[in-house]
């Protein structure tokens, strides 16, 4: 959670700042330029040497003698070298057990063998010595502990070296050991924020302190042990705070077998260090639940130094870091993160309209989102389930670790519990009074049930309202006290992966400095990741904003797999509170003239109240102490009246010598840089005591850069003020002052987004357990939290739907029922590389960490932008007209492999970006950049080879492309390449021979697909929409190279035709063979083809595999043959075959764009035909008919939507009658959602009585006609038609239309007229089509409320018939088709009435002929007689339709 300002007193002791002066100066040493002759580590450079060289380093302790045991070495390769160095390590005996960049391998092997193996490959090795394992963050914890080291060596002397435990001269608490820790008011910064563990005096402390790995059956009275260990401790003397380290040991050894090694350690580390058994300082070993990776071990304060050297030496010891603490860092926010903005109403009522998303169906159903955290309240109504009521939980908890699976629960699938040998559930279930762990948990999926699968939208309703939750608790209720659970990926994560959770949210992390690292948090995530390609971890940036130049994103948010947020307004500037838009600035008028400005914290100061008064409206001058450290009486000046920067690193002296020059000098206040690169938050400025002057303390980074600017005598007026709104605007594009920013250590992008979180309204737990749970009862209090938590939980809630968006086949069209939907299962990287792609830049947005306007994406601030689904997701009638997405998901599985993604067209109307994103292997804590393997992004354009890209970068798992304004018709290919593989050389991690996964998502406006099997939607042959639409299993369409060119026929050419290319081969055995010779067009039955559509992956063909989406066979209806194409290689010829359904019978149909094709409209009708063999290769392989000679056979050819040969109009015939309605609200805009009306169609039937059709009975059995859908209900969205129809296929097979008087009705739903007239005029348009021709369309206009209806009108003008013309040759299955006309008529249209709305017009279809209606003839000869209309008022009482649509004249 948000960390409060405060003030800190404290008295600063001049031993420990001479301490922490000599770690800053130690630091800086070993961070020294490194070149080709070293390897730069997290610790310092370590030098290389030819191997004749390698040997223990100076710094090696005596011990350290050549053994001929294995010990880790850093041996660097040529840039080519790595696989030649890895097998001559392995063939030395050796093992390749980490990387370090670049071309660095760690090594484990005995000393002669790693020389042996360097000399092989001309490589240069150094020892990786016990001094370069210490993390800086170590060795200045130590430094920090370093007075009390200093009474325990004298106690030790002044006993003659005699251990301090029962029998000893030393045995007992050392009091001079107890006297500085109580008189120390606060613990020294580097101590502050480690795990530490409390042992009493007296206690048997040879032991493992958790020893979850083994299966002895007393662990069920596990409870009953802690219980007695607990009563032993209160028993026995008093007690010591023992502090962590953790330890990463050399990947691939045997659990059980370090287990075992490890053991015996603390015994030796206490005989190193003097302790005895039953001391309190004994050490301590955490076995970590069987891990061989990561291990933690504690040390009294004074030990600290000897026992992180101690294990520094070991040989299978790789790193040794601070084992740090974890600590805990709606509804608008969603419109935020949905739509990408806020207006006053959503706003104001928030909850008064489904998100856009949810509308969609888009709810997190089906979905599992992994949190840990400090608890969850399960009986507030928010997470509350009837048939689990919290104390029922409670009793429920088994196992090791304890937890309670509920997978019928509707909220919370399963509860966890830390392993540790002391977790009794009663004090660790549920969560404190307004907890962390259940504010979040709301913000992702908390929502009160109102019924089954449904939910109350309420202000603090979760963005995942229908998804459910894994929770580890990680908090102790009765003391507050959180703990690590490391390995995570152990220990925690396994078992969120086991019930289905594939997003992990992680509103926690470190507090102090120490934190602003790679670490084993971030190390243990992301082996996950790259062990599960799946999953992906989402973690709150941190909360330590305020201090300014100084990069503070934590850990594990510094992972290279995960996701770091950072934290956004979650409200309109002009809607924020004073409070949240003003700040400090310090300021000055630099050489140009142009004012600059950057933010100056409060956090750290004697009270800021007093500051802001002084300088709010005012200008306070700010000037530089001379002397600096300000030891000695001040010269030059003037100083009075003014603020004064001060380093009290530059001299040591007493606070009051300094304060005692800055009052004779007359200074308003004091600027005290701080001493280090700690946090604002662990800096504790001068002494209370001694310091009676206004100080402000500020990050050493600005302090540094503020004396720069002061020095500078080209910089003028330079002063400190309070500013407020509106010179501090900070609305949704802007950045909360509070939330952390990078780059991480190495210069890695972070935070990667902002979402808003400042403030959220979410759920407010109780304490514990309240009995009476019920739906009734239960608590619907909220409370409202700022931070990086909160925006966490937003984004884990919003990616959430991103991954049913997947899931559930939204995919690639934005709705479910799309003809090309591709449900899948996405990978993490895929989530990450989406909604990266699609973020909203801040640029311009007001960073109140800076006090100044954000720039462009990416940056360390907003790192690639503001999450906004809306620029992700394509949602028709939401998102943007035109935006798309694309995704592939491939692997790489050597350096250099390239992989080259075709097909995306640019349609000119805005920009496109592309992101790929990967979980690469987890990098050593030690070094000192934690990119292992190295991917690249490029892209060319329109056939040019040259790679493009938008930026270099060697440090990311992301990068992203680009486009701004590409022109219309551009054709983009995406190349993703495997530059450097690392990991593929550590064959001793077992982790590491995993294949290189990533993932790319493209937005933007373009059309066309990601060309190759990487792209799901790609591998999946879509359905044609005229299957989607009507149903059938059989649908007769006709086949032709491209829309309004030759069509396939059957039989001879007709006379006088051009000639023209034959797109398939005859066999040799056929009569006659298909030939292109009329213009193809839709009326045009002797060239129908009857698709039959077959699922893939039902019932297969002998030897073939399932596939995944829609195939089809194409009968010609004039010779009843099918196409096939027996071959699968280049050249392979298409034929027509007798039927059989076999493989090489059934073909794939796949869209081309429509740039590349030439055409416009909305939906493509060109296809690229593959056959179902070849929808597993690569490269793919298309029906081709060949541009030389013209009508010669079709063949196979590599797949090219660009050429003309492969473009197949593939085109629904007509149907025989249609009778259709649309409308229009003239107050509308054009993407406003239409008015609900329905479509009405009756008409006599044969037997007696009237046959209906409407949206509420789409069919009958006594007729082929069928209503093709409510337009309210139409997907993806709702249309302003419906429309009644016979189609082709009903009529050839004997079903057509009989001969009658139909009426068309258009009539508002019962009850909702007045919603539909109540603004504007509704005009309605009817329209009847013969055989895809209209013969009557006519538009009426409804009045307004009130107004008087125009008089019914009938005309009638016939045409004369028209010639006769020779009809195509049918098929011999049927007779022929005499000739026949048409009669137009014209009618009015009226539209609604206040109550129901009805209007009807009526078409008399008569047959011309007397040639009866029959299965002998394809369809019947229809004429339009007559049309005519009329209008009534359907009573308030619904009636029959048949009847009212009957009226007329």
């Amino acid at each position: 959670m948000r960390g409060l300002s405060h003030r800190r007193g404290g008295e600063r002791r001049g031993g420990l700042l001479a301490a922490l002066l000599l770690v800053a100066s130690t630091v800086t040493s070993r961070s020294q330029a490194c070149g080709d002759d070293c390897v730069q580590l997290r610790s310092g450079a370590v030098f290389l040497g030819p191997p004749s060289a390698a040997k223990p380093l100076p710094s090696s302790k005596p011990s350290e003698v050549d053994d001929g045991q294995p010990r880790l070495f850093l041996i660097r390769h040529a840039l080519d070298e790595g696989p030649a160095l890895a097998a001559a390590v392995a063939g030395t005996g050796g093992r390749v057990v980490g990387y370090v960049p670049d071309d660095t391998l760690l090594v484990e092997a005995p000393r002669d063998a790693a020389n042996e193996a360097a000399a092989m490959v001309g490589a240069w090795l150094a020892e990786y010595d016990g001094q370069h394992k210490l993390a800086p963050e170590t060795v200045a914890a130590a430094a920090a502990a370093a007075p009390a080291r200093r009474l325990r060596l004298r106690r030790r002397l002044l006993s003659g070296g005699v251990p301090a435990g029962p029998g000893g001269q030393g045995n007992g608490p050392d009091p001079d050991i107890a006297a500085l820790l109580a008189a120390r008011q606060e613990l020294p910064e580097p101590l502050r924020g480690l795990q530490t563990i409390h042992r009493r005096q007296g206690l048997d402390s040879n032991q493992i302190l958790s020893d979850s790995a083994t299966s002895d059956p007393a662990r069920r009275r596990r409870r009953t042990q802690a219980q007695q260990r607990r009563r032993r401790r209160l028993a026995a003397g008093p007690g010591r705070d023992l502090y962590g380290l953790s330890v990463q040991m050399v990947p691939g050894a045997d659990p059980a077998a370090a287990r075992e090694a490890v053991a015996a350690w603390p015994a030796q580390m206490a005989a190193a260090m003097g302790r005895a058994a039953g001391e309190a300082c004994w050490p301590g070993v955490d076995g970590n639940g069987g891990s061989a990776q990561w291990m933690r071990f504690y040390f009294c304060e004074e030990d600290l130094q000897a026992g992180s050297e101690w294990l520094s030496v070991r040989a299978p010891v790789v790193w040794v870091e601070p084992a740090l603490q974890p600590e805990p860092s709606n509804a608008e926010a969603q419109w935020i993160v949905q739509t990408g903005g806020l207006t006053p109403d959503q706003l104001n009522r928030p909850a008064a309209s489904p998100r856009p998303y949810w509308a969609a169906g888009l709810r997190g159903e089906g979905q599992v989102v992994a949190a840990t955290d400090t608890g969850l309240d399960l009986g507030h109504c928010s997470f509350l389930d009837p048939a689990h009521l919290p104390a029922d939980v409670l009793a429920s908890f088994s196992g090791w670790p304890p937890r309670v699976l509920m997978p019928g629960h509707r909220k919370v699938v399963q509860y966890v519990l830390p392993d540790g040998n002391d977790v009794l559930p009663d004090e660790w279930f549920a969560d404190a009074r307004r907890g962390h762990g259940s504010h979040v948990c709301g913000s992702i999926a908390g929502a009160r049930a109102t019924g089954p699968g449904a939910f109350a939208d309420a202000e603090d309703t979760g963005a995942a309202p229908l998804a459910r939750l894994s929770f580890f608790d990680f908090t102790n209720e009765f003391t507050g006290r959180t703990v690590a659970l490391e390995p995570y990926d152990e220990r925690v994560l396994p078992y969120h992966y086991e019930v289905g959770a594939r997003i992990s949210s992680n509103s926690w992390g470190g507090r102090t400095a120490a934190t602003w690292s790679y670490n084993s948090w971030a190390a243990q995530f992301d082996r996950f990741a790259w062990k599960h390609a799946d999953f992906l971890a989402v973690f709150a940036a941190g909360n330590s904003g305020a201090n300014n130049m100084r990069p503070n994103v934590q850990a594990p948010s510094t992972s290279k797999n995960g996701l770091a947020v950072g934290c956004s307004p979650a409200r309109p500037a002009e809607a924020s509170t004073v409070a949240d838009q003003s700040l400090m600035v310090f300021r000055y008028t630099d050489a140009g003239g142009e004012r600059r400005q950057t933010t100056v914290s409060l956090t750290t100061s004697s009270g800021s109240s007093a500051w802001i008064s002084a300088t709010r409206g005012q200008r306070v001058p700010v000037s530089l102490a001379s002397p600096l450290h300000a030891c000695t009486p001040l010269t030059g000046g003037p100083y009075a009246g003014q603020f004064v920067l001060l380093d009290p690193t530059a001299r040591a002296c007493p606070d009051d010598t300094r304060a005692d020059a800055l009052v004779a000098a007359g200074a308003a206040g004091a600027l005290w840089m701080s001493v280090d690169e700690r946090f604002l938050a662990d800096d504790l400025g001068p002494s209370y005591a001694a310091w009676e002057l206004p100080y402000l303390v500020v990050t050493r980074k600005l302090g540094l850069w503020m004396k720069g600017i002061l020095q500078d005598p080209a910089n003028t007026l330079a002063h400190l003020t309070y500013i407020s709104y509106p010179e501090v605007l900070v609305g949704i594009d802007g950045l909360s002052d509070f939330s952390s920013f990078g780059p991480a250590p190495d210069g890695r992008i972070k935070p990667d987004l902002i979402a808003p979180g400042q403030p959220v309204e979410s759920v407010a737990s109780w304490d514990g357990i309240r009995d009476g749970y019920n739906p009734n009862l239960c608590s619907r209090e909220t409370f409202s939290q700022s931070g990086t938590s909160m925006a966490t939980a937003q984004v884990s809630g919003h990616l959430t739907l991103m991954r049913q968006y997947f899931t559930d086949g939204f995919y690639p069209d934005g709705w479910p029922g799309s003809p090309g939907s591709t449900p899948f299962e996405p990978s993490g990287m895929l989530l990450k590389a989406a909604a990266i792609a699609g973020a909203l830049s801040m640029e311009g947005g007001f960073a109140k960490t800076t006090a100044n306007p954000l720039g462009a994406p990416p940056d360390m601030f907003q790192g690639w932008g503001r999450l906004h689904l809306g620029g992700s997701l394509p949602l028709p009638g939401t998102t943007a007209p035109g935006l798309r997405l694309q995704a592939a998901e491939g692997e790489a599985g050597a350096a250099g492999q390239r992989t080259a993604l075709g097909g995306i067209v640019a349609t000119g109307d805005g920009p496109i970006y592309a992101a790929l994103a990967w979980h690469d292997f987890p990098g050593l804590p030690g070094a000192a950049r934690a990119l292992v393997n190295d991917l690249d992004l490029y892209y060319t354009l329109n056939g040019d080879p040259t790679l493009r890209r938008s930026r270099t970068d060697s440090l990311n798992t992301v990068e992203r492309l680009e486009l701004p304004s590409p022109a219309p018709g551009d054709r983009i290919t995406l190349f993703v390449r495997a530059s450097r593989l690392p990991s593929l050389l550590i064959e001793g991690d077992p982790d590491a021979s995993l294949p290189q996964r990533w993932a790319l998502a493209v937005v933007g406006h373009f059309e066309g697909a990601l060309q190759g099997a990487a792209n799901p939607a790609y591998a999946r042959p879509p359905r044609l929409q005229a299957f989607v639409a009507e149903g059938g299993a059989t649908l007769s369409h006709t086949l032709g190279l491209q829309a309004g060119t030759a069509c396939l026929r059957s039989g001879p050419q007709a006379p006088g035709a051009a000639a023209g290319p034959t797109l398939l081969a005859a066999p040799a055995a056929a009569a006659s063979g298909p030939s292109n010779t009329a213009t193809c067009g839709p009326t045009d039955p002797g060239a129908a083809f009857e698709l039959a559509e077959v699922r893939g992956d039902v019932s297969p063909p002998p030897g073939a595999a399932p596939v995944d989406g829609y195939l089809y066979t194409l009968r010609h209806g004039g010779s009843g043959l099918c196409v096939a194409v027996a071959g699968t290689a280049q050249g392979s010829r298409a034929s027509l075959a007798p039927c059989d359904g076999s493989s090489a019978q059934q073909m794939a149909l796949f869209p081309v764009s429509q740039r590349v094709a030439g055409e416009s409209g909305s939906t493509p009708v060109l296809h690229l035909l593959v056959p179902r063999a070849q929808l597993s290769r690569e490269p793919r392989l298309c029906l081709a008919a060949p541009a030389a000679p013209p009508g010669g056979p079709a063949a196979l050819a590599p797949c090219d939507e660009a050429a003309p040969g492969q473009r197949h109009a593939v085109a629904l015939l007509p149907p025989a009658l249609q009778l259709a309605a649309s409308w229009r609200r003239s107050s509308d805009p054009q993407d406003a959602t239409p008015p609900d009306l329905d479509l009405v169609v009756s008409w006599a039937s044969p037997a007696g009585g009237d046959l209906v059709l409407s949206p509420a009975s789409p069919t009958t059995a006594d007729s082929a006609g069928r209503h093709m859908g409510d337009n309210a209900a139409a997907r993806p969205l709702p249309t302003a038609t419906e429309s009644v129809l016979w189609s082709y296929d009903a009529a050839r097979d004997g079903q057509p239309p009989t001969a009658g008087r139909y009426r068309a009705c258009v009539r508002s739903k019962l009850g909702k007229a007045a919603d539909i007239v109540m603004s504007g005029l509704v005009t309605v348009t009817v329209t009847v089509s013969v055989d895809g021709q209209v013969v009557l369309q006519k538009d009426g206009t409804a009045p307004k409320p009130g107004a008087a209806w125009p008089a019914l009108t009938r005309t009638s003008q016939p045409t004369e018939p028209s010639a006769p013309k020779p009809h195509p040759a049918a098929p011999p299955a049927f007779a022929a088709t005499p000739t026949w006309s048409r009669h137009a008529a014209t009618a009015l249209a009226l539209a609604t009435l206040p109550h129901a709305a009805l209007s009807c017009a009526v078409a008399t279809i008569l047959p011309r002929s007397s040639v009866p209606l029959s299965t002998a003839v394809p369809r019947a000869p229809f004429t339009t007689a007559l049309a005519a209309v009329s209008s009534g008022a359907l009573a308030s009482q619904p009636q029959p339709i048949a009847p009212a649509c009957a009226a007329g004249p």
